[in-house]
């Protein structure tokens, strides 16, 4: 539909105010289900994003900075902390135009996003703190 290609445009372009008018035209088209799985990958990209610029900044610290230690665990709460703004800022906008009841659809979406940087965050922590040869031999 034309409004799928806008809405595609305005993602490119990580036009925020013209994502969520086109997001807004969707349910009024009876497109329900097409409008939240194209606004739920729209933010996934932005967590997806954030998640992987927070992680680079991780990796860059410097092992004598005081939150070395946390660095993981703070980028993981980053990850936690963003996720939750996004819902909390949208959730208005989803049940004004598409329902009550709608937003789940959105969560699950971010809920899947949220597992795979999570997944990342681990795996990088694994590598770096050589987590697997640390613990494979018991110490005495």
């Amino acid at each position: 539909t034309i409004v799928t290609e806008k809405f595609d445009v305005a993602m490119k372009q990580e036009d925020l105010p013209q994502v969520e008018r086109f997001f807004k035209i969707f349910p009024l088209l009876g497109l329900h289900d097409e409008g939240l799985s194209n606004f739920s990958r729209y933010l996934c990209k932005q967590v997806a994003n954030k998640a992987e610029e927070n992680l680079q900044l991780a990796l860059q610290t410097d092992p004598t900075d005081r939150r070395y230690a946390l660095l993981f665990a703070d980028t993981l709460t980053l990850l936690f902390e963003g996720i939750a703004r996004i819902v909390e800022t949208h959730q208005p906008i989803v049940e004004t135009y598409y329902g009550p009841g709608r937003l789940y659809a959105l969560i699950k979406h971010l809920q899947a996003e949220c597992d795979q940087q999570v997944e990342k965050v681990v795996e990088k922590f694994t590598q770096q703190r050589d987590y697997r040869r640390q613990f494979q031999h018991p110490r005495p």
